[in-house]
Protein backbone atom coordinates (compact mmCIF):
# COMPACT_ATOMS: atom_id res chain seq x y z
CA UNK A 1 0.00 0.00 0.00
CA UNK A 2 1.54 3.33 -1.04
CA UNK A 3 2.20 6.00 1.56
CA UNK A 4 -0.36 8.65 0.44
CA UNK A 5 -3.16 6.08 0.28
CA UNK A 6 -2.15 4.63 3.65
CA UNK A 7 -2.09 8.15 5.13
CA UNK A 8 -5.58 8.80 3.77
CA UNK A 9 -6.95 5.58 5.29
CA UNK A 10 -5.27 6.38 8.59
CA UNK A 11 -6.82 9.85 8.55
CA UNK A 12 -10.28 8.45 7.83
CA UNK A 13 -9.94 5.93 10.67
CA UNK A 14 -8.75 8.66 13.07
CA UNK A 15 -11.69 10.94 12.27
CA UNK A 16 -14.15 8.07 12.49
CA UNK A 17 -12.92 7.00 15.94
CA UNK A 18 -12.92 10.54 17.36
CA UNK A 19 -16.02 11.95 15.74
CA UNK A 20 -18.33 9.00 15.13
CA UNK A 21 -20.59 9.61 18.15
CA UNK A 22 -20.71 13.36 17.51
CA UNK A 23 -21.39 12.76 13.85
CA UNK A 24 -24.29 10.45 14.70
CA UNK A 25 -25.71 13.20 16.93
CA UNK A 26 -25.43 15.77 14.15
CA UNK A 27 -26.80 13.27 11.64
CA UNK A 28 -29.82 12.67 13.88
CA UNK A 29 -30.30 16.42 14.26
CA UNK A 30 -29.89 16.91 10.52
CA UNK A 31 -32.58 14.32 9.78
CA UNK A 32 -35.00 16.03 12.19
CA UNK A 33 -34.09 19.45 10.81
CA UNK A 34 -34.47 18.24 7.25
CA UNK A 35 -37.85 16.67 7.96
CA UNK A 36 -39.24 19.62 9.93
CA UNK A 37 -37.93 22.22 7.49
CA UNK A 38 -39.28 20.39 4.46
CA UNK A 39 -42.62 19.86 6.20
CA UNK A 40 -42.83 23.55 7.10
CA UNK A 41 -41.84 24.52 3.56
CA UNK A 42 -44.48 22.20 2.07
CA UNK A 43 -47.13 23.48 4.51
CA UNK A 44 -46.46 27.14 3.72
CA UNK A 45 -46.05 26.52 -0.02
CA UNK A 46 -49.42 24.76 -0.21
CA UNK A 47 -51.38 27.11 2.04
CA UNK A 48 -50.10 30.35 0.52
CA UNK A 49 -50.68 31.29 -3.08
CA UNK A 50 -47.60 31.46 -5.28
CA UNK A 51 -47.59 35.26 -5.04
CA UNK A 52 -47.91 35.15 -1.24
CA UNK A 53 -45.14 32.57 -1.06
CA UNK A 54 -42.97 34.84 -3.20
CA UNK A 55 -43.69 37.71 -0.79
CA UNK A 56 -42.81 35.42 2.11
CA UNK A 57 -39.50 34.69 0.38
CA UNK A 58 -38.76 38.40 0.00
CA UNK A 59 -39.48 38.93 3.71
CA UNK A 60 -37.28 35.99 4.70
CA UNK A 61 -34.42 37.31 2.55
CA UNK A 62 -34.78 40.77 4.08
CA UNK A 63 -34.85 39.39 7.63
CA UNK A 64 -31.85 37.15 6.91
CA UNK A 65 -29.87 40.25 5.92
CA UNK A 66 -31.15 41.93 9.07
CA UNK A 67 -29.93 38.92 11.08
CA UNK A 68 -26.35 39.72 10.01
CA UNK A 69 -26.63 43.07 11.76
CA UNK A 70 -28.42 41.54 14.75
CA UNK A 71 -25.63 38.99 15.18
CA UNK A 72 -22.73 41.38 14.44
CA UNK A 73 -20.18 38.56 14.74
CA UNK A 74 -21.34 37.40 18.19
CA UNK A 75 -21.90 33.72 17.38
CA UNK A 76 -18.54 33.39 15.60
CA UNK A 77 -16.63 35.03 18.46
CA UNK A 78 -18.50 32.88 20.97
CA UNK A 79 -17.65 29.69 19.06
CA UNK A 80 -13.97 30.51 18.63
CA UNK A 81 -13.53 31.80 22.20
CA UNK A 82 -15.24 28.87 23.92
CA UNK A 83 -13.53 26.35 21.63
CA UNK A 84 -10.09 27.74 22.52
CA UNK A 85 -10.85 28.13 26.27
CA UNK A 86 -13.04 25.09 26.91
CA UNK A 87 -10.72 23.77 29.63
CA UNK A 88 -11.12 27.02 31.62
CA UNK A 89 -14.91 27.11 31.31
CA UNK A 90 -17.29 25.25 33.55
CA UNK A 91 -19.05 22.40 31.77
CA UNK A 92 -22.29 23.29 33.53
CA UNK A 93 -21.99 27.05 33.79
CA UNK A 94 -24.65 29.11 32.08
CA UNK A 95 -23.73 30.72 28.74
CA UNK A 96 -26.13 33.57 29.52
CA UNK A 97 -23.67 35.79 31.46
CA UNK A 98 -20.97 35.14 28.83
CA UNK A 99 -23.41 35.90 26.02
CA UNK A 100 -24.42 39.30 27.34
CA UNK A 101 -21.13 40.52 28.85
CA UNK A 102 -20.20 43.34 26.48
CA UNK A 103 -23.21 42.58 24.26
CA UNK A 104 -26.16 43.70 26.35
CA UNK A 105 -26.11 47.33 25.17
CA UNK A 106 -26.14 46.15 21.55
CA UNK A 107 -29.04 43.78 22.14
CA UNK A 108 -31.08 46.38 24.06
CA UNK A 109 -30.57 48.89 21.26
CA UNK A 110 -31.71 46.36 18.65
CA UNK A 111 -34.73 45.44 20.74
CA UNK A 112 -35.74 49.11 20.91
CA UNK A 113 -35.23 49.65 17.17
CA UNK A 114 -37.34 46.64 16.21
CA UNK A 115 -40.30 48.08 18.13
CA UNK A 116 -40.48 50.91 15.58
CA UNK A 117 -41.27 48.45 12.76
CA UNK A 118 -44.72 47.70 14.19
CA UNK A 119 -45.82 51.14 12.97
CA UNK A 120 -45.30 50.05 9.35
CA UNK A 121 -46.46 46.43 9.15
CA UNK A 122 -47.35 43.76 11.71
CA UNK A 123 -45.90 40.91 9.60
CA UNK A 124 -42.61 42.77 9.27
CA UNK A 125 -42.58 43.42 13.02
CA UNK A 126 -43.29 39.79 13.92
CA UNK A 127 -40.61 38.62 11.50
CA UNK A 128 -38.03 41.09 12.78
CA UNK A 129 -38.69 40.05 16.39
CA UNK A 130 -38.38 36.40 15.43
CA UNK A 131 -35.02 36.93 13.73
CA UNK A 132 -33.69 39.08 16.59
CA UNK A 133 -34.46 36.35 19.12
CA UNK A 134 -33.07 33.84 16.61
CA UNK A 135 -29.73 35.68 16.71
CA UNK A 136 -29.63 35.01 20.46
CA UNK A 137 -30.50 31.36 19.93
CA UNK A 138 -27.69 30.73 17.44
CA UNK A 139 -25.21 32.44 19.79
CA UNK A 140 -26.31 30.12 22.59
CA UNK A 141 -25.85 27.19 20.20
CA UNK A 142 -22.35 28.45 19.33
CA UNK A 143 -21.46 28.28 23.03
CA UNK A 144 -22.39 24.60 23.16
CA UNK A 145 -20.61 23.91 19.85
CA UNK A 146 -17.39 25.51 21.06
CA UNK A 147 -17.55 23.46 24.23
CA UNK A 148 -17.98 20.35 22.03
CA UNK A 149 -21.45 19.81 23.49
CA UNK A 150 -22.63 18.70 20.08
CA UNK A 151 -25.92 17.33 21.34
CA UNK A 152 -27.49 20.69 22.14
CA UNK A 153 -25.85 22.41 19.18
CA UNK A 154 -27.02 19.68 16.80
CA UNK A 155 -30.59 19.70 18.10
CA UNK A 156 -31.12 23.45 18.63
CA UNK A 157 -32.27 24.29 15.11
CA UNK A 158 -34.19 21.03 14.58
CA UNK A 159 -36.16 21.60 17.80
CA UNK A 160 -36.88 25.19 16.79
CA UNK A 161 -38.11 24.05 13.38
CA UNK A 162 -40.24 21.27 14.89
CA UNK A 163 -41.88 23.71 17.30
CA UNK A 164 -42.40 26.26 14.51
CA UNK A 165 -44.03 23.57 12.38
CA UNK A 166 -46.23 22.40 15.27
CA UNK A 167 -47.41 25.90 16.18
CA UNK A 168 -48.11 26.71 12.51
CA UNK A 169 -50.17 23.54 12.11
CA UNK A 170 -52.14 24.36 15.26
CA UNK A 171 -52.77 27.89 14.01
CA UNK A 172 -53.99 26.60 10.67
CA UNK A 173 -56.15 23.91 12.34
CA UNK A 174 -57.88 26.29 14.77
CA UNK A 175 -58.23 29.34 12.51
CA UNK A 176 -58.44 27.67 9.05
CA UNK A 177 -55.82 30.11 7.74
CA UNK A 178 -52.19 31.03 8.21
CA UNK A 179 -51.22 34.63 7.57
CA UNK A 180 -47.63 35.81 7.34
CA UNK A 181 -48.00 37.53 10.71
CA UNK A 182 -49.25 34.32 12.36
CA UNK A 183 -46.45 32.33 10.72
CA UNK A 184 -43.76 34.63 12.13
CA UNK A 185 -45.40 34.74 15.58
CA UNK A 186 -45.32 30.92 15.63
CA UNK A 187 -41.62 31.07 14.74
CA UNK A 188 -40.96 33.62 17.50
CA UNK A 189 -42.61 31.43 20.15
CA UNK A 190 -40.67 28.39 18.91
CA UNK A 191 -37.35 30.25 19.12
CA UNK A 192 -38.05 31.50 22.65
CA UNK A 193 -38.78 27.95 23.84
CA UNK A 194 -35.62 26.69 22.16
CA UNK A 195 -33.53 29.29 24.03
CA UNK A 196 -35.04 28.07 27.30
CA UNK A 197 -33.92 24.54 26.38
CA UNK A 198 -30.41 25.71 25.43
CA UNK A 199 -29.95 27.63 28.67
CA UNK A 200 -27.80 25.76 31.17
CA UNK A 201 -28.80 26.43 34.77
CA UNK A 202 -25.93 27.52 36.98
CA UNK A 203 -25.17 24.58 39.25
CA UNK A 204 -21.84 25.73 40.63
CA UNK A 205 -20.79 28.26 43.21
CA UNK A 206 -21.17 31.87 42.20
CA UNK A 207 -17.44 32.58 42.32
CA UNK A 208 -16.73 30.05 39.55
CA UNK A 209 -19.35 31.60 37.30
CA UNK A 210 -17.99 35.08 37.99
CA UNK A 211 -14.51 33.91 37.03
CA UNK A 212 -15.94 32.58 33.77
CA UNK A 213 -17.66 35.83 32.87
CA UNK A 214 -14.65 37.85 33.96
CA UNK A 215 -12.51 35.79 31.60
CA UNK A 216 -14.72 36.66 28.63
CA UNK A 217 -15.05 40.31 29.73
CA UNK A 218 -11.27 40.60 29.83
CA UNK A 219 -11.06 39.05 26.39
CA UNK A 220 -13.45 41.68 25.03
CA UNK A 221 -11.28 44.46 26.43
CA UNK A 222 -8.18 43.09 24.73
CA UNK A 223 -9.20 43.20 21.11
CA UNK A 224 -12.25 40.98 20.89
CA UNK A 225 -14.44 43.87 19.77
CA UNK A 226 -12.24 44.30 16.70
CA UNK A 227 -12.73 40.59 16.08
CA UNK A 228 -16.51 41.06 16.26
CA UNK A 229 -16.28 43.61 13.47
CA UNK A 230 -14.06 41.30 11.40
CA UNK A 231 -16.61 38.50 11.65
CA UNK A 232 -19.38 40.96 10.86
CA UNK A 233 -17.58 41.95 7.65
CA UNK A 234 -17.06 38.27 6.82
CA UNK A 235 -20.76 37.53 7.32
CA UNK A 236 -21.83 40.55 5.28
CA UNK A 237 -19.52 39.48 2.47
CA UNK A 238 -20.25 35.75 2.60
CA UNK A 239 -24.00 35.82 3.34
CA UNK A 240 -25.22 39.05 1.75
CA UNK A 241 -25.01 37.74 -1.82
CA UNK A 242 -26.90 34.57 -0.80
CA UNK A 243 -29.87 36.64 0.32
CA UNK A 244 -29.66 39.66 -1.97
CA UNK A 245 -30.59 37.76 -5.14
CA UNK A 246 -34.23 37.50 -4.03
CA UNK A 247 -34.32 41.24 -3.45
CA UNK A 248 -32.59 41.90 -6.77
CA UNK A 249 -35.21 39.86 -8.63
CA UNK A 250 -37.90 42.04 -7.09
CA UNK A 251 -35.85 45.19 -7.76
CA UNK A 252 -35.78 44.30 -11.46
CA UNK A 253 -39.57 43.76 -11.38
CA UNK A 254 -39.64 40.00 -11.80
CA UNK A 255 -43.03 38.62 -10.79
CA UNK A 256 -43.66 37.16 -7.35
CA UNK A 257 -44.42 33.83 -9.07
CA UNK A 258 -40.88 33.69 -10.55
CA UNK A 259 -39.50 34.80 -7.21
CA UNK A 260 -41.47 32.02 -5.51
CA UNK A 261 -39.90 29.36 -7.77
CA UNK A 262 -36.40 30.61 -7.00
CA UNK A 263 -37.11 30.95 -3.27
CA UNK A 264 -38.33 27.36 -3.20
CA UNK A 265 -35.02 26.26 -4.75
CA UNK A 266 -32.99 28.42 -2.37
CA UNK A 267 -34.70 26.89 0.66
CA UNK A 268 -33.65 23.40 -0.45
CA UNK A 269 -30.11 24.71 -1.12
CA UNK A 270 -29.90 26.19 2.39
CA UNK A 271 -31.17 22.98 3.98
CA UNK A 272 -28.37 21.12 2.18
CA UNK A 273 -25.79 23.62 3.50
CA UNK A 274 -27.07 23.08 7.05
CA UNK A 275 -26.57 19.34 6.58
CA UNK A 276 -22.96 19.92 5.48
CA UNK A 277 -21.96 22.46 8.15
CA UNK A 278 -21.37 20.01 11.06
CA UNK A 279 -18.43 18.49 9.15
CA UNK A 280 -16.92 21.97 9.10
CA UNK A 281 -17.47 22.32 12.87
CA UNK A 282 -15.64 19.04 13.53
CA UNK A 283 -12.75 20.10 11.32
CA UNK A 284 -12.56 23.55 12.95
CA UNK A 285 -12.53 22.16 16.50
CA UNK A 286 -9.88 19.64 15.53
CA UNK A 287 -7.62 22.37 14.09
CA UNK A 288 -8.32 24.81 16.92
CA UNK A 289 -7.32 22.37 19.66
CA UNK A 290 -3.84 21.45 18.45
CA UNK A 291 -0.68 23.50 18.56
CA UNK A 292 -0.08 25.69 15.46
CA UNK A 293 2.99 23.68 14.44
CA UNK A 294 0.90 20.47 14.50
CA UNK A 295 -1.95 21.75 12.32
CA UNK A 296 -0.20 20.65 9.13
CA UNK A 297 -0.69 17.07 10.33
CA UNK A 298 -4.49 17.46 10.43
CA UNK A 299 -5.59 16.19 7.03
CA UNK A 300 -8.37 17.96 5.18
CA UNK A 301 -8.99 15.05 2.80
CA UNK A 302 -11.11 12.78 5.05
CA UNK A 303 -13.58 15.58 5.76
CA UNK A 304 -13.60 16.68 2.11
CA UNK A 305 -14.37 13.14 0.96
CA UNK A 306 -17.23 12.92 3.46
CA UNK A 307 -18.67 16.24 2.25
CA UNK A 308 -18.44 15.36 -1.42
CA UNK A 309 -19.95 11.90 -0.84
CA UNK A 310 -22.88 13.47 1.03
CA UNK A 311 -23.34 15.98 -1.80
CA UNK A 312 -23.41 13.36 -4.53
CA UNK A 313 -26.03 11.34 -2.63
CA UNK A 314 -28.15 14.46 -2.02
CA UNK A 315 -27.90 15.68 -5.61
CA UNK A 316 -28.62 12.31 -7.22
CA UNK A 317 -31.30 11.49 -4.66
CA UNK A 318 -33.16 14.73 -5.33
CA UNK A 319 -32.93 14.26 -9.11
CA UNK A 320 -34.50 10.82 -8.73
CA UNK A 321 -37.13 11.54 -6.07
CA UNK A 322 -38.32 15.05 -6.94
CA UNK A 323 -40.20 14.17 -10.16
CA UNK A 324 -41.99 11.41 -8.24
CA UNK A 325 -43.03 13.28 -5.07
CA UNK A 326 -43.42 16.90 -6.20
CA UNK A 327 -46.66 16.35 -8.18
CA UNK A 328 -48.28 15.02 -5.00
CA UNK A 329 -46.64 17.17 -2.30
CA UNK A 330 -46.07 20.56 -3.97
CA UNK A 331 -47.81 20.49 -7.37
CA UNK A 332 -47.43 24.25 -7.80
CA UNK A 333 -43.63 23.89 -7.81
CA UNK A 334 -43.03 20.99 -10.20
CA UNK A 335 -41.47 23.49 -12.60
CA UNK A 336 -38.93 24.39 -9.88
CA UNK A 337 -37.20 20.99 -10.01
CA UNK A 338 -34.72 22.00 -12.72
CA UNK A 339 -34.05 25.27 -10.91
CA UNK A 340 -33.23 23.34 -7.72
CA UNK A 341 -30.89 20.94 -9.53
CA UNK A 342 -28.94 23.81 -11.09
CA UNK A 343 -28.77 25.74 -7.81
CA UNK A 344 -27.45 22.62 -6.03
CA UNK A 345 -24.37 22.67 -8.30
CA UNK A 346 -23.13 25.57 -6.17
CA UNK A 347 -22.90 23.22 -3.18
CA UNK A 348 -19.71 21.59 -4.50
CA UNK A 349 -17.49 24.69 -4.16
CA UNK A 350 -19.37 25.54 -0.95
CA UNK A 351 -18.20 22.22 0.57
CA UNK A 352 -14.56 23.08 -0.16
CA UNK A 353 -15.03 26.62 1.14
CA UNK A 354 -16.42 25.37 4.47
CA UNK A 355 -13.15 23.56 5.20
CA UNK A 356 -10.65 26.04 3.75
CA UNK A 357 -12.25 28.99 5.54
CA UNK A 358 -11.78 27.08 8.82
CA UNK A 359 -8.03 26.98 8.16
CA UNK A 360 -7.85 30.75 7.80
CA UNK A 361 -10.02 31.47 10.83
CA UNK A 362 -8.06 29.09 13.08
CA UNK A 363 -4.88 30.83 11.91
CA UNK A 364 -6.41 34.19 13.01
CA UNK A 365 -6.63 35.42 9.44
CA UNK A 366 -10.25 36.50 9.59
CA UNK A 367 -9.49 39.79 7.86
CA UNK A 368 -7.91 37.98 4.93
CA UNK A 369 -11.00 35.79 4.63
CA UNK A 370 -13.17 38.90 4.85
CA UNK A 371 -11.28 40.43 1.92
CA UNK A 372 -11.83 37.28 -0.15
CA UNK A 373 -15.55 37.31 0.63
CA UNK A 374 -15.78 41.03 -0.12
CA UNK A 375 -14.20 40.54 -3.55
CA UNK A 376 -16.72 37.78 -4.24
CA UNK A 377 -19.58 39.99 -3.03
CA UNK A 378 -18.58 42.79 -5.41
CA UNK A 379 -18.36 40.31 -8.29
CA UNK A 380 -21.78 38.90 -7.40
CA UNK A 381 -23.55 42.26 -7.19
CA UNK A 382 -21.96 43.62 -10.38
CA UNK A 383 -22.59 40.44 -12.38
CA UNK A 384 -26.19 40.17 -11.19
CA UNK A 385 -26.77 43.85 -11.90
CA UNK A 386 -25.50 43.44 -15.46
CA UNK A 387 -27.04 40.09 -16.42
CA UNK A 388 -30.34 39.79 -14.50
CA UNK A 389 -32.15 42.40 -16.65
CA UNK A 390 -31.19 40.59 -19.87
CA UNK A 391 -30.93 36.89 -18.93
CA UNK A 392 -33.23 36.71 -15.92
CA UNK A 393 -33.35 33.84 -13.45
CA UNK A 394 -30.60 31.91 -15.25
CA UNK A 395 -28.19 34.74 -14.52
CA UNK A 396 -28.86 34.53 -10.77
CA UNK A 397 -28.16 30.77 -10.74
CA UNK A 398 -24.98 31.05 -12.85
CA UNK A 399 -23.61 33.99 -10.86
CA UNK A 400 -24.23 32.12 -7.59
CA UNK A 401 -22.10 29.20 -8.84
CA UNK A 402 -19.36 31.47 -10.20
CA UNK A 403 -19.25 33.41 -6.92
CA UNK A 404 -18.71 30.25 -4.87
CA UNK A 405 -16.13 29.06 -7.40
CA UNK A 406 -14.27 32.38 -7.13
CA UNK A 407 -14.20 32.11 -3.32
CA UNK A 408 -12.89 28.53 -3.59
CA UNK A 409 -10.06 29.47 -5.98
CA UNK A 410 -9.02 32.45 -3.85
CA UNK A 411 -9.05 30.31 -0.69
CA UNK A 412 -6.92 27.62 -2.33
CA UNK A 413 -4.45 30.24 -3.52
CA UNK A 414 -4.24 31.93 -0.11
CA UNK A 415 -4.02 28.70 1.89
CA UNK A 416 -1.26 27.34 -0.33
CA UNK A 417 0.72 30.59 -0.18
CA UNK A 418 0.45 30.59 3.62
CA UNK A 419 1.51 26.92 3.91
CA UNK A 420 -1.74 26.12 5.69
CA UNK A 421 -3.64 24.65 2.81
CA UNK A 422 -4.68 21.36 1.36
CA UNK A 423 -3.12 18.71 3.54
CA UNK A 424 -3.41 15.21 2.08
Amino acid sequence: MNKPFGSLLSGLQHYYQNLSSSFVTYLFGAVINLTATYALMILVANILSKEEYGQYGVYISFFSLLLIFFNFGHKEVMFKYVSANASQLSSIASPLPILFIGFYRWNLMLLALVQVIIVFDTALYAGAMMFLVNSWMITFAAYHRGYADYKKDALALPIQRLLWLSFSLCSYFFFSSLSLTALFVCGLLATCLCIVWLYRPIQQVKSVNLNTTALFSSSLKTGQMALLFSYFVIEVSSVFYLKSDMLLLRFFNFSLAVTADYFFAIQIFEIAVLVLMPIGYFYFNRLNRVEPEQRAQVSIMPMLLVLLTMLIFMHCGFAWLAPIVFPYMVPKYVESINVVLWVMCSLYPVAVNILLSSQLIVANKERLYAKICFIALLFNLIANGVFIPTIGLGAVIAVKFLTELLIMLLLILVCRSNNSGLQS
